[in-house]
């Protein structure tokens, strides 16, 4: 959509040599404040500087060599930065088609309407999925008192046609029945233990939990410590770059706060799945624990990230004006900045997962089982278990990383598209290769409503930032479509301001008191309503499953009434039978034929 939206315009109307000098703003707001038009009339200061700096640490032609090229093309820089990659390099303009010069195309709000819609439309198709994947686990869960009879008798799916199909069907059938053999050993386990067993538990899941906190809290300071040293230190470093031991702190600057992130991703799951066995929990309830913390763990690194750099951003006091112009609110464009960050995370997440499958997981699997074959040691290092929430979570969190940089990065979700059939392979491979069947079993269709809702709360949790840089946070001076703006959604007030009388009332509605309180009574009682049908369905299932159980067993005593008439009659006419037989029989004249009686 950005592509189709976005860039394409831009691509058609103007070249990049003319988007590089294109600092003049077309389009302002009506009604701005002294201090504001002060603003606006200095950032093309800003804008220019910006430019001037990026162009000034471009190398020649001649003298860019490989490492630099694939140190800009991980990092976001360099001539990346300069491209449609980034907020920055989006200009303030209305675009004016040179066949139609009465038709004008808003950028920036077109810029702003595909984030909306995009969001929108994420939201609604994880809805849906979410809400199927609901339906399916409690389909799923309605014959809990015939688990083993819907499994064996209705598990099969006569529509297989080949033996592939079959094989992993069957598999899936056994990893079912051993779940639910799993579950019930569980559950009498748990009504053995004694109260001491029972307090000791507590006590140990208390202190995990503790641990886990503590944990959390560490590695959220860490990310926060970090991304405000690398912020405050990054000027520093670039303004005495000259020799190759500046360059080198540039290099760690950059990349401090995402590889901590990245650190703090691969150290503290490992430590979590090891804590949570120590609690003794079911194989479903480890694996909602190890969900729920490791994607609390990933989001709210993402969301200290972004707290952290929007603190390091200088605001621009009414009174003094001059002093955002003359610091061009280092770095100039924090977009881009925030853009490059996620950028580096989303290609640090690939060159993780590449590392970690072919150069730790690959020679761990060939030692283990060619080198050291049939050893304890060798079972140890050579046994990798495919731990499934794990890889799915790794999914997650590229798309998470997608969703919170698609304003930031425009072109970050076709970059997140490749990565996604990179990590197919990858995990492919690592799964075809180098790991062996998981220990723990899971439910199927439990286990994909978990992962939809997990990608449902990620979705919610990264729009917050996102909606709040837009609706609060003042743009950059120096770049992007909405530079000399109070706010970002201050683009989107200016054209209802615009807009026709008619419109711009039923607009100006929607966003007042008198239409969010009924609204939002209105949705109460409707979320009531459909509770109270919730509720009601409920109660009727329960009574026709009761009375099916009633009908069941008045089918039995009817059975049972039956097959002892049955066995009645069968015994009256049997006693009928052996009367007649010992009976004399007599012939037509009335003489006895008894044989017996004449001797």
């Amino acid at each position: 959509m950005d592509f189709a939206v976005v860039l394409t315009p831009n691509c058609k109307c103007r070249n990049r040599y003319e988007m590089l000098k294109s600092c003049i703003v077309d389009t302002w707001s009506n009604s701005i404040s002294d201090n504001e038009t002060f603003l606006y009339e200095n950032d093309t200061n800003c804008c220019t500087k910006y430019y001037d700096e990026i162009k000034s640490n471009l190398p020649e032609r001649d003298n860019y060599y490989l490492i630099q090229l694939v140190q800009d093309g991980v990092q976001g820089t360099g001539p990346l930065e300069l491209s449609y990659l980034f907020y920055g390099y989006y200009p303030r303009h209305i675009l004016v088609l040179e066949v139609a010069p009465e038709w004008k195309y808003n950028l920036p709000l077109a810029y702003l309407l595909v984030l909306v819609v995009t969001l929108i439309l994420s939201l609604v198709l994880m809805v849906r999925a979410a809400a199927r994947g609901l339906r399916e686990s409690l389909r799923s869960s309605e014959g809990q008192f015939y688990q083993y009879c819907n499994l064996i008798f209705g598990g099969w799916d006569y529509c297989i046609e080949n033996n592939k199909a079959s094989s992993i069907k069957k598999k899936a059938i056994y990893n079912e029945l051993c779940n639910h053999l799993e579950t019930e050993r569980y559950n009498e386990e748990k009504e053995q233990r004694t109260k001491k067993e029972r307090c000791r538990l507590y006590m140990v899941r208390l202190l995990v939990n503790l641990v886990v906190i503590a944990l959390l809290f560490v590695s959220f300071v860490a990310i926060y410590k970090s991304t405000i040293f690398a912020f405050d230190h990054l000027k520093d470093a670039k303004d005495s770059k000259e020799s190759e031991q500046d360059k080198l702190m540039i290099l760690l600057f950059e990349y401090l706060p995402s590889g901590v992130i990245v650190t703090l991703n691969i150290i503290i799951p490992y430590l979590l799945r090891a804590l949570v066995k120590l609690e003794h929990y079911t194989p479903n309830s480890i694996l909602v624990l190890t969900l729920v913390r490791t994607v609390s763990l990933r989001l709210a690194s993402l969301v200290v990230l972004l707290i952290s750099i929007y603190q390091s951003i200088p605001s621009c006091p009414d009174s003094k004006p001059s002093v955002c112009i003359d610091e061009c609110s280092q770095p100039w464009c924090w977009e881009t900045y925030v853009g490059q960050q996620l950028y580096k995370l989303t290609i640090l997440d690939l060159i993780i997962m590449f590392l970690t499958t072919f150069l730790v997981n690959f020679p761990r699997k060939c030692i283990g089982h060619k080198l050291m074959r049939g050893s304890q040691i060798g079972a140890a290092i050579g046994d990798i278990e495919f731990a499934i929430p794990k890889h799915v979570l790794d999914i997650v969190y590229g798309q998470t990383l997608c969703w919170l940089g698609m304003f930031y990065s425009p072109m970050l979700p076709a970059v997140t598209c490749i990565k996604l059939v990179l990590v197919f392979y990858i995990k492919y491979f690592d799964c075809k290769v180098n790991s062996s069947q998981s220990s723990q079993l899971y439910r199927t269709s439990r286990s994909n409503a978990l992962f939809i809702s997990i990608l449902l709360v990620s979705f919610i949790v990264t729009i917050i930032p996102v909606g709040y840089s837009i609706a609060e946070i003042k743009p950059s001076l120096a770049c992007g479509p909405f530079r000399g703006l109070d706010t970002i959604w201050s683009e989107m007030l200016a054209v209802i301001q615009e807009s026709p009388d008619w419109l711009k009332a039923v607009l100006l509605f929607l966003g007042t008191a008198g239409f969010a309180v009924p609204a939002i009574i209105f949705l109460i009682l409707a979320g009531y309503y459909y509770y109270a049908v919730a509720a009601a369905n409920k109660h009727m299932v329960s009574l026709l499953k009761n009375q099916l159980v009633l009908e069941g067993h008045d089918k039995q005593f009817l059975l049972s009434r039956l097959n002892h008439m049955i066995k009645m009659s069968a015994e009256e006419e049997g006693e009928n039978t052996s009367a007649r037989s010992s009976r004399p029989v007599e012939d037509e004249t009335g003489h006895s034929n008894d044989q017996t009686l004449e001797a």
